[in-house]
């Protein structure tokens, strides 16, 4: 049975064993691969006590003799003296008979139970070994691949649980006596750091010309130097280098050299989505950017994420205007490998750094790859023979209220389990497949929900294959014999459709669910919400339950079913993804609706505003296309309605990558101040009744606020903060109607931090608590762990 530690000192104190007794503890968690065993044994050492630690497929056993003083004094320290990175999920204890122990050891790994689905994600370098690195009289100075138990690869080296050397690719580097010292050495912090090596004994670089001509290689510091060097020259030219890292390769240029970025970004064809940038230390970033206590609290985490952060005065002239495209926002990471960390000093410069991937492939893990793939986008090519199992892309996080906003989940946190503690599934594992964009899916295995790294859209046949190597390969990593498979209800999903040829030939129950509850749902589960709750899921789109086109919703879900009970009104999307990439045609058909609907008021101001970017023939085809319902179909996505406003306010361009429009329009209501926000009013929705009972909230009111605003000078800054607390209040507003006292949401929409705090912050003053996603992300990445949920709560597609 599984205790706390705390019951397992309650239980001890009551017993009347002899003066030696025996305690066998079993830990699961994160307690492989973060320097568990050699923690235990320090501290069973420092308590006088014998016997022994060793890992296992389910975590970490410990068997334990000595007093019952020394082993209450034990099992306290085990809970507030653990390593930084291990976290416990559980401690199961039984005492059995005394044998006499007469030292304590490390002992060899178990294969034998069932396995515990917890892997280690891969983290930064410690501060340890980058003084290590630095130093001149280390044999690891300048050594790249330097690690130790608090650090380094683990979850893209490791091929079988439980998590040993002969069980990574490091097996096929044979450790110098020097390593094999540290290695089997309790007192080093290098003991049983399973991808240790040395320059003596393990991987190096290769110096390759984009041509594929091998320029230099080696692994000592000379070699190091020399390839830094010529990199670092390139970089400083305006060059650009391949680097293989930690998860798969990267693409670095300049991050001041404007011409350098554009020619990157032509290279990679990456129209305007931002790029995020490195650089050497903690100072140089407060440089760039007005850093907060938590923002740099993440950046300077083990995970090591790139953090999206304000920039400063002078981080906006120094960054070329190319890496931002026009996004306010600065995302900023700091060294995350002694590779990175050698070359950032070498150069002393900002790096861009991408993903090294052709447009809507995963990443590039093998040298080959990189060769065939990257080497035509690129001038030089720092790669490495270290083998790289699993792509891993950086990390993203946005900080609301000191608290993480996961926004992609993957290196530093991935694939660390979800603990579940409502699965009522009758104990069957499940499969959960995710969605197109964005895909993570995910594996629910005794109470732990894991969750695989961002894996990206699913729109070409090599993100596919990437796709289907995941499941097949997080399968056979956790040993997931899954019952049952989750899939999103709409039926064009590749996801989907791999989901039902994979069920058939597995004789598995697959279960389809509703996209949007599956955006609610993952809030309930990781927030582990009582149901019954509201649930609110906005986000682009998303195939509804009656066939049409959702994204503005409502849920009242109860523990054992939902039903939809509010929606925003629909509109027009006058040619499909046409009207997606210009808002200014999503624009026009609101317009138009308005002065049909209403025609004896003026509209005027919403006219000129439309025809100023919309000529008179784009202006009658839409109208003609709308009337006669001609690839113009209706949808109540919120996520194209902060388009069409962030077009109302002032973003008149077409959409060039996705949430552009919508984190420009966050932005300028940032800039309304702060002191003024409860004394504003809002742009308010208007709600009504359908025959069936949902309720449909108008953004007619929302258009009428936005003229009065116009006809009052208002700024920017000033509409876009009334149209994010409109949109907070109508949040409210239907949970108070609706009789709820809990809010989950989700959805890409709540990404928005603007959006978040207005509501988190307004929900106090009501007596509503809010839920949103948190180490899950809320867009589609989080979308499996809401089918799950799902699944969980017997949610049937249909309701």
């Amino acid at each position: 049975m599984s205790q706390t530690i705390a019951q397992c000192i309650q239980v001890s104190s009551k017993l009347d064993f002899p003066m030696i007794f025996r305690l066998q503890i079993h830990v699961s968690g994160a307690v492989q691969g973060v320097g568990f065993r050699p923690f235990v044994y320090h501290l069973a050492l420092s308590e006088h006590l014998n016997g022994s630690v060793a890992n296992s497929p389910e975590g970490v056993v410990i068997d334990v003799e000595g007093t019952k003083p020394q082993l209450t004094s034990f099992l306290e320290r085990l809970e507030t003296e653990k390593p930084p990175l291990s976290f416990y999920y559980a401690v199961e204890s039984r005492w059995v008979e005394p044998r006499g122990a007469k030292v304590f050891e490390i002992v060899p790994s178990s294969n034998e139970g069932a396995y515990e689905p917890i892997l280690l994600p891969d983290v930064a370098i410690c501060s340890d070994c980058r003084q290590d690195i630095h130093d001149p009289t280390n044999r690891r100075y300048h050594y790249p691949f330097t690690n130790c138990t608090n650090c380094g690869p683990r979850y893209t080296i490791v091929e079988s649980l439980p998590y040993d050397r002969p069980r990574t690719v490091m097996k096929q580097f044979t450790m110098c006596q020097a390593c094999r010292k540290e290695y089997e050495s309790p007192e080093d912090r290098r003991f049983h750091a399973q991808p240790i090596s040395c320059p003596h004994c393990g991987p190096k670089l290769f110096l390759y010309e984009s041509s594929g001509a091998l320029v230099c290689e080696g692994r000592d510091a000379n070699a190091v130097d020399d390839i830094l060097s010529q990199a670092s020259d390139c970089l400083a030219h305006g060059g650009i280098v391949v680097l293989l890292g930690l998860g798969g390769a990267q693409l670095l240029v300049d991050a001041r050299n404007e011409s350098a970025v554009q020619r990157l970004r032509e290279n990679k064809h990456r129209d305007a989505k931002p790029f995020a940038v490195m650089v050497g230390n903690m100072n140089e970033a407060e440089k760039l950017a007005m850093i907060k206590e938590e923002e740099r609290r993440v950046l300077q985490s083990p995970a090591s994420p790139i953090v999206l952060v304000e920039p400063s005065a002078y981080g906006c002239e120094q960054i070329a205007p190319a890496v931002c495209m026009g996004s306010p926002w600065l995302g900023i990471m700091l060294p995350m490998t002694p590779l990175h960390e050698l070359l950032l000093e070498k150069w002393g410069g900002i790096a861009v750094v991408t993903s090294g991937n052709l447009s809507d492939e995963p990443l590039c893990i093998t040298p080959d790859e990189c060769l065939e793939k990257l080497g035509p986008l690129s001038d030089l090519m720092i790669l490495h023979d270290r083998p790289i199992l699993r792509p891993v892309d950086d990390s993203v996080i946005r900080v609301l209220h000191g608290k993480e906003i996961m926004l992609r989940r993957a290196r530093g946190y991935a694939p660390l389990p979800v603990c579940i503690e409502s699965a009522s599934n009758d104990h069957q594992d499940v499969l959960a497949l995710g969605g197109q964009m964005k895909n993570a899916p995910g594996w629910l295995m005794r109470g732990r929900f894991v969750l695989s790294q961002h894996l990206g859209d699913l729109d070409t046949a090599a993100a596919m294959d990437s796709f289907e190597r995941t499941i097949a390969d997080m399968g056979d990593l956790i040993h997931a014999e899954p019952q049952i498979l989750a899939v999103d209800a709409h039926p064009d999903y590749c996801a989907t459709q791999f989901g039902y040829q994979w069920a058939g030939k597995h004789s598995l129950n697959i279960i389809p669910v509703q996209h949007h509850v599956a955006h609610a749902m993952a809030c309930v589960v990781e927030n582990q919400v009582k149901l019954p709750a509201l649930g609110v899921a906005w986000d682009g789109t998303g195939y509804g339950s009656d066939g049409t086109i959702w994204g503005g919703e409502w849920f009242d879900l109860q523990e054992s079913s939902y039903s939809r009970v509010a929606s925003i009104r629909p509109f027009f999307l006058p040619g499909g993804d046409l009207a997606v990439k210009n808002p200014v045609r999503s624009a026009w058909s609101l317009c138009l609706s308005v002065k049909n609907d209403y025609p004896e008021e003026d509209w005027s101001f919403i006219e000129e505003k439309i025809t100023r970017k919309l000529n008179e023939t784009e202006r009658k085809t839409v109208a003609i296309m709308m009337a006669r319902h001609i690839n113009s179909p209706q949808t109540s996505s919120m996520g194209r309605f902060f388009d069409d406003m962030a077009f109302f306010v002032g973003f008149d361009q077409p959409i060039r990558c996705e949430g552009q429009a919508a984190m420009q329009l966050e932005w300028w209501g940032w800039q309304f101040p702060r002191e003024q926000w409860t004394q504003e009013s809002v742009l308010r929705w208007e709600r009504t009744m359908r025959d069936d009972g949902v309720s449909i909230w108008s953004w007619v009111p929302v258009l009428r606020g936005l003229q009065e605003g116009w006809k009052r000078g208002l700024s920017r800054a000033t509409l876009a903060w009334k149209f994010h607390a409109g949109l907070a209040e109508m949040i409210l507003d239907e949970a108070r109607l609706s009789g709820h006292d809990k809010i989950c949401v989700g959805g890409g929409c709540f990404q928005n931090a603007l959006l978040l705090e207005l509501l988190l912050s307004r929900a106090e003053h009501a007596n509503i608590t809010v839920y949103h996603p948190q180490r899950v992300p809320a867009h589609d990445g989080g979308l499996a762990l809401g089918q799950l949920g799902a699944v969980l709560h017997h949610y049937s597609f249909d309701q």
